[in-house]
């Protein structure tokens, strides 16, 4: 059994109550309380035949109402198969602090592959109006002056969002920072981003495809639907962290917590490392789909790791593929020619 089995196995997990509900109404009906009180007067005690009730009346109701939520979870994963990314939502139409060069452009588009599952809607009516235009924005993504809410976060400018005075989106971002990463201000910012750049350093030395291990995920990320072309290819441990630390300077920078120039120093080194490290972003994508799963699975949201690695695939098949993504007519050779001719100006 692959890995991809596995989880679609494990997403399975919430008929369990269910089936526990089924063999005790089955030892109910063929045994009988009579039989259960003779059972308690063996071990010296003896429950209440309402309490006996009451407890199976709970458990029923837990056992239904992790069926009907796992099936719907079953449905959504049928339902985001249909989806699309509204690149829209990650283009600011007046940034306040413009990226200045090439560099910083290349490292905010390599975050479109986390960016993409906040843009992923599959509602009928978004849909309908991706059709029809292709800048189209979701009425439930803008507030009442129209500008552009929600989680996800532009690739265009150097703050994440509309303004960087947008009180109720920073106040949201502060939150889920503090939350997922520890976050509270300028000192843990540092350290995280930090922890970030050495991990990518140090993946940079590691081929996945090497190992019995990496060369599993990589085949789940595959059987997931993502295809890469050249399988001989060296592709490091590196994707995940990188796109992440791009993510982490940016939002640290939109908080206040990273100022103006050790933002653009950030982004430069992240774009020179994906110039070195990545042929194209077929292979960045690979990279970060095949860690991405693997901290998916070792993080203990094994019941939810199908639906995320289907999501993430799906997501990153669009952002290479979709005649509207922002990575279309970008190249990594532009990149590596103007870091190059960037450096011998310098020198």
């Amino acid at each position: 059994m692959n890995i991809k089995q596995k989880l679609y196995l494990k997403q399975l997990d919430f008929l369990r109550p269910l089936l526990g509900l089924i063999i005790l109404l089955g030892l109910l009906f063929f045994y009988g309380l009579e039989d259960f009180d003779k059972l308690f007067d063996q071990v010296g005690f003896r429950l209440p035949h309402w309490l006996i009730y009451a407890l199976y009346a709970v458990f029923a109701i837990y056992a239904l109402w992790r069926t009907f939520f796992g099936c719907m979870m079953l449905l959504d994963n049928k339902h985001r198969k249909k989806a699309k990314c509204f690149f829209a939502l990650v283009k600011n139409k007046q940034p306040e602090v413009k990226i200045e060069n090439i560099a910083e452009q290349y490292a905010l588009l390599a975050t479109l592959f986390y960016e993409s599952s906040k843009i992923h809607f599959y509602d009928k009516v978004s849909l309908q109006g991706l059709a029809n235009n292709a800048d189209y924005i979701p009425p439930y993504r803008q507030d009442k002056q129209g500008n552009i809410v929600g989680g996800s976060h532009f690739i265009n400018s150097l703050e994440a969002f509309y303004s960087t005075k947008a009180t109720a989106l920073i106040e949201d971002l502060k939150q889920a920072l503090e939350m997922s990463w520890g976050i509270t201000g300028r000192e843990s910012a540092l350290e995280q981003i930090d922890a970030l750049w050495q991990g990518a350093n140090e993946g940079a030395e590691y081929d996945l495809l090497a190992s019995k291990e990496g060369k599993a995920y990589a085949q789940a990320v595959q059987d997931f639907g993502f295809q890469f072309a050249c399988t001989d290819l060296p592709v490091n441990a590196s994707g995940f962290d990188l796109v992440r630390f791009i993510y982490l300077v940016r939002a640290g920078f939109t908080l206040g917590y990273l100022d103006e120039q050790e933002t653009r120093s950030a982004l430069f080194s992240a774009a020179m490392f994906l110039a070195h490290h990545y042929r194209d972003w077929q292979h960045l994508a690979y990279s970060y789909l095949i860690n991405f799963l693997i901290w998916n699975v070792a993080s203990n949201n094994d019941s939810m790791a199908y639906n995320y690695a289907l999501e993430r695939v799906l997501c990153a098949n669009e952002v290479l593929a979709d005649p509207y993504s922002p990575l279309q007519g970008t190249s990594l050779d532009e990149l590596r020619t103007a870091l190059q001719a960037l450096i011998q100006e310098e020198v």
